[in-house]
């Protein structure tokens, strides 16, 4: 499918570094950071987020990013970041706000606290608060089977409140603890909703909150356990036919819940991480029925679990390699998905490499070798719906630069 990317508008970033610079007045420094990246991948078979990556490969893999972050005050701190990305068929270089909030830092003795306000970090696992730092890692991708690129909206951030609480150090180390709350709005054509393969009329999600408990036993090491939630999330479809028999009118789904259990470690020139994912969701989703003016309903329940591990060394200050491991499973009941139908059991095994030119210029490579479709959608395919292969290899090569 060929489509022309829409061009970026530098007028929006430019006016969030300066709501974000007035907001700071001079009572403190403003810090102005950045990042721009360009990707490339390509796929043996199936289409990655767009289905010219199995056809010689796509460019359309790039974003550019601007936060802004001031001190108005010495416990107030007020930030803001707008990022445009083009995934393949996804975001198509829309300018959006990641993230804009106030935190306020209590005065607590031994303790710290933070209260935040704003479009804030939801902090889920270990490393959605900065998943677009492509300095912060060696591979390409975050691992698929825990971080699903195509849900970062609802993973990264929420519209709402939050608190974290960081405890001196102790005889065993040393706890954060985070907590938020709010809710998000979700566009009729954000890709998280495409795996309906419908035109989708609205969208409406009640709540979405989660909970972190971070362990630091000692340093190089970070033991955490997050749990995201989303209540009372209800989609209307917009049909062609509304009144023919089978059409998909809404869906209602009351919660989703997904816990990841996480592990970090690092010492000298080694690196260890681990993670592990449950998910479960259920809802109710409304057809017409054999007549125009009656309805049938179909319960659904589904349920994944997988997981990651990867390893990594630093050469030296400029070259770091990495190794990883990761898999998925899928559960479900009802009739719903049927896009899922051939995607219970995905794995993968893959390496990566990165090259630091300068301490803010990085070109970095990763190849994958993949059974299964789980991290694949159905309308990225060349020929939509249709999988061309279970057993496929990638290849993302990606250079970056951030100030």
């Amino acid at each position: 499918m060929s489509r022309r990317s829409a061009p970026y508008d530098f007028r929006w970033l430019l006016l969030g570094a300066a709501i974000a610079g007035t907001s700071a007045g001079e009572a403190g420094d403003v810090q102005i950071h950045g990042f721009i990246g360009q990707g490339y991948v390509l796929t043996s078979d199936n289409g990655y987020y767009d289905p010219a990556t199995s056809d010689g490969g796509s460019l359309d893999f790039r974003e550019i990013g601007l936060n802004v972050v001031c001190r108005p005050e010495e416990r107030l701190r007020l930030g803001i970041q707008i990022m445009s990305q083009d995934m393949g068929r996804v975001y198509n270089n829309e300018l959006a706000i990641d993230w804009a909030n106030a935190v306020y830092t209590l005065p607590v003795q031994d303790w710290e606290a933070d209260l935040k306000v704003g479009r804030i970090r939801t902090g889920h696992g270990l490393y959605n608060d900065f998943r677009d730092l492509d300095l912060s890692r060696t591979s390409v991708f975050l691992p698929e089977s825990v971080y699903y690129n195509s849900w970062r909206r609802l993973y990264l951030a929420l519209d709402g409140v939050g608190i974290e609480v960081r405890s001196p150090d102790t005889a065993v180390g040393t706890f954060k603890l985070g907590a938020v709350y709010g809710t998000q709005q979700i566009p009729t054509d954000d890709p998280i909703l495409e795996v309906y393969q419908e035109t989708v009329g609205s969208s409406d999600l009640e709540s979405q909150w989660g909970v972190q408990l971070s362990w630091m036993p000692f340093e190089g090491l970070t033991i955490k356990q997050s749990l995201l939630a989303m209540e009372d999330w209800t989609i209307d479809f917009a049909p062609a036919d509304p009144t023919a028999e089978g059409a998909l009118l809404s869906d209602d789904s009351p919660t989703y819940e997904e816990w990841i259990t996480s592990l970090e470690f690092i010492r000298g020139r080694f690196s260890l991480a681990s993670e592990f994912t449950y998910w479960k969701n259920a809802g109710v989703s409304t057809y017409t029925g054999a007549t125009s003016d009656a309805t049938e309903t179909d319960d659904w329940q589904q349920s994944g679990y997988g997981g990651y591990l990867s390893a990594g060394w630093e050469f030296t200050p400029a070259w770091k390699a990495q190794l990883m491991v990761q898999s998925h499973n899928l559960r479900y009941s009802g009739t719903y998905p049927e896009t899922y139908a051939n995607s219970e059991q995905t794995r993968a095994i893959g390496a990566a490499a990165c090259w630091s030119i300068t301490p803010h210029w990085l070109l970095k490579a990763e190849l994958q070798r993949i059974k299964g479709i789980y991290f694949l959608r159905a309308a990225d395919q060349p020929t939509p719906g249709e999988y061309e292969s279970e057993h496929w290899t990638m290849l993302a090569l990606k250079t970056a630069f951030d100030f």
